[in-house]
């Protein structure tokens, strides 16, 4: 479950009560600081991380994993330049899922957005994860995910930071708006990214938690297979040396490699060396699958 609260003060009972159905929740913009104590924001049965803004009114981080679930804060990445972010390593058995959660406010200035590009790459090559869970609010309401659009300009941040998620090949898979107020046109603002696009079938709008205008986010996610379960290879593709592979395939004659060829004999072989690239320059993971 994720949401922005746009200040959680008295809405924590309400939290409390939604709480008993998720193994992990994330808010942003809690609007807490030092005056409030952590028993005030605890929620029974979960672990809590959280991140107060030090130096101004808003912003703030919260995230909640059940207690039985071994998590672990990820110093490493906490200590990235980007402003607002918490990371922790949530251990499902065999698998270990890496959990962000990301505010970028409306104000974010240039540099921090370079940070957060910056702070996706050295996150998405994390050792020891087998997968990776992104969610927040980036605040980025000229991107389109559902058709890869973005209404900016090249260089603009919205359209640089998209370049990047796909450059990662983070799936996204929230598919419509999450923030409406009479009045104005509802906007996308709120993220989930994964490193594999059926580890979420579908996320669930519902309504917002108290007066906030940003929709709570629901959704389940596969990581832990049963116990009957068997191994198998499959390409690591987000960890790959793309940069080798284009290097390669712009040396080419593709001239010479398609002369006198049909449509389908120059896709056999443009196919052909993408596949030979990818052995050579994409590594092979394990994975379970369930019997």
């Amino acid at each position: 479950m994720y949401t922005n609260a746009c200040s959680l003060i008295g809405k924590i009972s309400e939290l409390r009560y939604r709480a008993e159905n998720f193994d992990l929740i994330g808010i942003t913009e809690t609007w807490a600081t030092t005056d409030i104590q952590d028993a005030e924001l605890a929620i029974k049965g979960f672990n809590m991380f959280r991140s107060d803004r030090p130096s101004s009114k808003g912003g703030g981080l919260l995230l909640y994993v059940r207690e039985d679930l071994k998590s672990t804060m990820c110093t490493d990445l906490m200590k990235a330049s980007f402003k607002e972010s918490m990371w922790c390593m949530v251990s499902l058995g065999q698998t270990n899922l890496l959990v962000g959660l990301i505010y970028r406010a409306p104000s974010s200035d240039s540099k921090n957005d370079d940070d957060l590009l910056d702070l996706l790459d050295i996150a998405v090559m994390q050792p020891k994860m087998a997968h990776i869970l992104l969610l927040g609010d980036f605040n980025y309401p000229e991107i389109d995910y559902v058709h890869n659009v973005v209404k900016a300009k090249d260089n603009a941040p919205s359209s640089r930071f998209m370049d990047k998620t796909q450059e990662l090949f983070l799936c996204q898979h929230v598919r419509s708006y999450t923030r409406t107020r009479p009045g104005q046109t509802p906007s996308t603002l709120d993220y989930i990214f994964t490193e594999e696009e059926n580890l979420i079938e579908q996320v669930y709008h519902k309504a917002p938690l108290g007066k906030s205008d940003h929709m709570v986010l629901e959704w389940f996610m596969v990581l832990q297979p049963d116990k009957a379960c068997d191994n198998f290879e499959k390409f690591n593709y987000w960890k790959g040396n793309y940069t080798e592979i284009s290097t390669f395939l712009s040396k080419v004659n593709w001239r010479e490699e398609f002369f006198h060829k049909s449509v389908e004999e120059m896709w056999t072989i443009f196919k052909e060396h993408v596949i030979q690239q990818t052995s050579l320059h994409v590594p092979i993971k394990q994975e379970l699958i369930r019997r």
